[in-house]
């Protein structure tokens, strides 16, 4: 093939994508595909727009989404750079789940050559697709993917130690609950700064606003929501635990105007 023709033909494709001859004739016959051209003996070219094209196929492929549906969100108005911006934003999602299901996994694992109990929230982390969902409802799209691009930029030792860090936080908030109780005491308080700081450090939500009243309001929904959500109130031990956690970021709140 000569190189300035910027065409490949099938079999070479097949070779390079990793699938079949019968594979690329089933995408054309469904509309998903066409080759380029097709030469006097009968063999299927592709130039470089056909293999983007394969490209975009594949990868919507393989997260899941059915020929039909790739074949209506290709045919969607706007740009190709447009789809490949957004293609990006996905496999990053992607990668954020698979990341973290990598370090659930781990941390079962080493809690079993351990001889411990393995914690339930770290072991689902990953799993729960509605986690996403929620993200999304509440503080939107954008801010979604802000913190996915946060998280991914970070190498795997540095998810590994922000997780220990949160881990040993959580184990921090049981252990006072248990043996502290005291929602305005010394320890719990400053628990409830170290949590501040924490959430701070996470882009995509309220706590990056200048303004004042939205970082406070964002601190009481989290406080109520570690109660009302049994999910997090297990995250703290249960209901007991998770009114502590509550009960402390609330009157930190409300002895110090400003966060």
């Amino acid at each position: 093939m000569d190189s300035r023709t910027h065409e490949w033909d099938i079999q070479e494709l097949c070779r390079r994508a990793g699938v079949s001859s019968r594979t690329l004739r089933h995408y054309d016959a469904v509309g998903l595909l066409e080759p380029t051209r097709t030469g006097l003996d009968g063999r299927r070219h592709y130039d470089a727009d056909a293999v983007a094209r394969l490209q975009q196929i594949l990868v919507l492929r393989d997260l899941g989404m059915p020929l039909l549906e790739i074949r209506e969100a290709l045919a969607q108005p706007g740009t190709e750079v447009h789809r490949l911006e957004r293609l990006v934003e996905r496999l990053q999602a992607e990668q954020h789940r698979l990341g973290a299901q990598i370090h659930a996994v781990r941390h079962t694992l080493q809690a079993r050559r351990d001889g411990r109990s393995p914690t339930m929230e770290v072991m689902m982390d990953g799993f729960d697709a509605q986690h996403k969902e929620e993200v999304i409802e509440r503080w939107g799209e954008e801010s979604y993917q802000r913190s996915i691009a946060w998280w991914t930029s970070k190498t795997y030792q540095e998810q590994l130690k922000l997780r220990r860090e949160a881990e040993d936080l959580i184990a921090r908030w049981q252990q006072a609950a248990a043996e502290d109780g005291d929602p305005r005491g010394e320890l719990g308080q400053a628990l409830a700064a170290e949590q501040i700081l924490w959430l701070r450090q996470m882009p995509g939500t309220p706590m990056e606003s200048e303004e004042q009243a939205g970082r406070r309001r964002y601190v009481e929904c989290l406080a109520h929501m570690y109660v009302d959500d049994e999910r997090f109130a297990a995250t703290y031990g249960g209901q007991r635990g998770a009114r502590f956690v509550r009960d402390t970021l609330l009157a930190h709140l409300e002895e110090r105007p400003q966060l």
